[in-house]
């Protein structure tokens, strides 16, 4: 299990899928110290960011009922600018910008892909 600058990290994940939620929890939980925070929509995601802005990573899926992840990244950006991950298993034109900690990740994900870029992000962010 890694912890990264000493301190536990917070992250938000949030997808529609109850079994995508799950098995990303799970993940994180076997590779980091981290204290997971789950949305099961984008609507619920910014309610969640908007009660609560100290999350230092948001994984979330692109496309899903209420609000999608590029809502879900606006909000983000307007004063949150938590690093962020955006999965999806269909069309998704986002601006990725790994030096502005914004990444996109197919579904499935590939073996090692998403622990390898939580790292990459938490390695950026205690970095800096």
């Amino acid at each position: 299990m890694v912890k990264f600058g000493g301190t536990m990290k917070r992250i938000l994940i949030c997808d529609d899928q109850v079994e995508i939620r799950e098995a990303l929890g799970m993940l994180v939980e076997l590779e980091f110290e981290a204290d997971i925070v789950y949305a099961k929509d984008g609507v619920e995601c910014i309610d969640r960011m908007t009660i609560d802005s100290a999350f230092d990573l948001i994984i979330c899926d692109f496309n899903m009922p209420r609000a999608n992840g590029d809502a879900v990244y606006d909000h983000n950006l307007k004063g949150h600018n938590s690093p962020f991950i955006f999965l999806s298993g269909g069309d998704c034109r986002v601006n990725v910008n790994p030096e502005k900690l914004t990444f996109f990740i197919p579904k499935p994900w590939p073996d090692g892909i998403l622990v390898e870029t939580i790292k990459s992000v938490f390695d950026k962010v205690d970095a800096a």
